[in-house]
């Protein structure tokens, strides 16, 4: 019968061959599993392996990247919205694929400044946050002292200039002209006559319109996606009503009672489900390539700014109330991205508020003569 001996780390057995095999548990990724190892030698040589053995397994392994990815910073950021955490996931895969396996003591500031020349504008924002975020785990749990991507880092320039066109009101009842009847008409008069997102305009049900004398409302709650997901809008402020006013209002109101709406969707594709982004697209692609003299080819998604240009400057809205009709949580992004006014409307405000102000009238005075003098 095989003899053995056990300590607290693992055991020595005696085979009938002579031989000894040592048995220990290890901590693994999948878990404790046990392993052993076969000793052709003596009971001294099997006992001194396994303290080896031992030793390595009581020294603490510099923590990696993924570690800390793993067991802290995704954890702690499952709450967010889908979008949100399908950016992160797509740029931690740049992340795990350069420093997942790399101990965190190890990367420094000129690493990731290297990784993040690589990444487009946009790309390397994301890259660095989500990087940061996982290395001041590390930082909190003990591993780092400092956070090699608490720096201010130089990021690539944006390359890519996006459209910043709008309509003006004259211009959006042309284009009506020629998209009315169109399947997708409800879709596009949301976006241009009450300023919802391009999902948001396909996520709408017939019961989320309510119509008043002059003016209707939209509750404004999901949006679809690229893919045909359908969820919350893009932010906890996008769940919000909006509103549309006449004549515009009262055609929504015809489309909404004479139209058939498949699963109660107000833009529905016949088969119980709202029409997708890229039918949507392709529907404007035609409007720009038959669009009337004058009006120039814009991308669908400035239909949005255009709204809320001519509802603040043209009917003198003011700020806030856009703000929250916009779904913003406050002034600040409506200024900066979709108050985009011309220099005739600002003037034309201008003019219009100084008319509003009561004239100051002084007294006729006449200057008093002033003597003439030769020089």
């Amino acid at each position: 019968m095989p003899r053995y001996r056990r300590s607290d780390f693992g055991s020595i057995t005696k085979l009938p061959s002579g031989s000894y095999r040592i048995r220990w548990w290890e901590d693994t990724d999948g878990g404790r599993k046990r392993r052993s190892e076969t000793i052709r030698g003596t009971r001294r040589e099997a006992s001194r392996r396994l303290a080896e053995i031992q030793r390595v397994a009581d020294t603490p392994a510099e923590m990696t990247l993924k570690y800390y990815a793993d067991r802290y910073y995704w954890p702690s950021v499952a709450h967010l919205r889908k979008n949100t955490l399908d950016s992160y996931e797509n740029a931690y895969k740049k992340i795990d694929e350069r420093f997942g396996s790399t101990p965190v003591s190890a990367i420094k500031p000129d690493m990731i400044n290297d990784e993040l020349q690589k990444q487009a504008a946009h790309a390397a924002k994301v890259y660095l946050r989500v990087l940061k975020s996982i290395l001041e785990c590390a930082r909190i749990y003990g591993s780092l002292t400092d956070n090699p991507a608490d720096r201010k880092f130089r990021l690539p320039d944006a390359k890519v200039e996006y459209c910043k066109d709008i309509y003006t009101l004259d211009q959006l009842d042309a284009l009506w002209d020629v998209y009315r009847g169109w399947d997708v008409e409800a879709a596009l008069m949301l976006q241009a006559y009450a300023g919802v997102r391009v999902g948001e305009s396909l996520g709408v049900l017939v019961e989320d319109v309510k119509f008043y004398d002059g003016y209707a409302t939209i509750k404004v709650w999901r949006q679809v996606h690229r893919d045909g997901r359908i969820d919350e809008p893009k932010t906890d402020t996008g769940v919000r009503t909006t509103m549309m006013v006449d004549p515009y209002a009262s055609r929504l109101r015809e489309l909404v009672e004479s139209g058939e709406h498949d699963g109660g969707w107000l833009v529905s594709n016949g088969l119980g489900e709202p029409i997708s982004r890229n039918s949507l697209k392709r529907r404007w692609t035609k409007l720009m390539n038959n669009r009337p003299d004058g009006v120039p080819k814009i991308i669908m998604r400035n239909l949005r700014p255009s709204y809320e240009t001519w509802m603040h400057w043209k009917y003198s809205v003011n700020i806030e109330t856009m703000a929250k009709v916009m779904g913003h949580k406050d002034t600040s992004t409506t200024l900066s991205h979709y108050d985009r006014p011309s220099e005739d409307l600002i003037i034309a405000a201008a003019v219009r508020e100084m008319r509003e102000v009561e004239p100051i009238t002084c007294p006729n005075r006449v200057p008093s003569a002033v003597p003439y003098r030769h020089l």
